[in-house]
């Protein structure tokens, strides 16, 4: 019970990093254990002899769509968007994805890796957190686009055209 009481104070304050729900639907769930466990005590142990940990007040019930650190979610959302529009590994990932075999594009989960950004675009338009919050650490998903980059020069070559001005995104 220590144990989620202490998670569910973790949750509310720094949110989760589940990425099919809310943290209010979380924080919901550990209160549900914390009440489960309390029904465990009032089991095993007589009245007024429950320990100190029982008495400790149990977590109010959270509005389901309840998301800690919300308008922090939001800024590195559109930061990370930003940077993911401007990145040359990316632009470079667009300009020749019409040129990368189908196998060798399905092993290098090429679609997914230029769907990200169409996500995180359609997450910040319709406020969708959860989604917003898989998608904001933009180190993760920028190493992602080198590596690919990477993987298809040596596969297609390096020969390129410049990637300037392709005209793809919110335009931040």
């Amino acid at each position: 019970m220590e144990k989620c009481l202490e998670l569910w104070d973790d949750y509310y304050v720094n949110g989760g990093t589940d990425p099919t729900c809310t943290d209010g639907y979380s924080l919901n769930q550990i209160r549900r254990q914390v009440l489960s466990r309390k029904q465990e005590i009032e089991k095993e142990y007589t009245d007024g002899a429950y320990p100190e940990i029982y008495h400790r007040k149990t977590p109010p019930e959270i509005p389901n769509d309840y998301m800690a650190k919300a308008e922090e979610i939001r800024a590195r959302a559109r930061e990370s968007l930003a940077l993911y529009y401007e990145d040359e590994n990316y632009l470079y990932l667009w300009e020749v994805k019409d040129r990368v075999p189908p196998k060798e594009a399905r092993r290098l989960l090429l679609k997914s890796m230029l769907r990200c950004t169409s996500v995180l675009e359609f997450a910040i338009l319709t406020d969708n957190l959860v989604v917003m919050r898989q998608y904001m650490d933009a180190t993760v998903y920028l190493s992602s686009f080198t590596s690919c980059a990477e993987k298809i020069r040596e596969l297609i070559g390096s020969d390129h055209v410049q990637s300037t001005d392709i005209g793809i995104g919110m335009g931040m």
